[in-house]
């Protein structure tokens, strides 16, 4: 994902800073992680990832290379804090156990 603070959102999925929980987005995610590829402080102000809990906030400040793995369920509540100048970068990475949405053939001539 690039995300820029000087962008409009264009769709209500854009709207990354509100608290959500990633299967109702995603039903097939069973598993969520983002890969940083940027620095926060350094290359981007604002997005930080923050998780909410029923009675505190957790916020994780992204850096290059740091993966944030979590579960894609009601137990993991979260938001992106909105970027405020420079572009966000992280990989975001779906994990599924669900086998009718797995891909049995990512690389089909590597199986041969």
């Amino acid at each position: 994902s690039r995300i820029r603070g000087d962008l409009p959102e264009r769709t209500m999925h854009d709207e990354y800073w509100h608290d959500h929980i990633d299967t109702k987005q995603y039903p097939s995610f069973s598993f969520t992680g983002l890969l940083y590829l940027n620095d926060h402080g350094r290359d981007y102000q604002g997005g930080t990832f923050t998780y909410v809990d029923d009675d505190k906030l957790v916020t994780v400040r992204p850096k290059s290379g740091m993966l944030n793995l979590f579960t894609s369920v009601s137990e993991n509540v979260h938001r992106v804090d909105k970027v405020l100048s420079g572009i966000r970068y992280a990989l975001t990475i779906a994990f599924t156990c669900d086998s009718s949405k797995a891909v049995h053939e990512f690389f089909p001539k590597m199986a041969a």
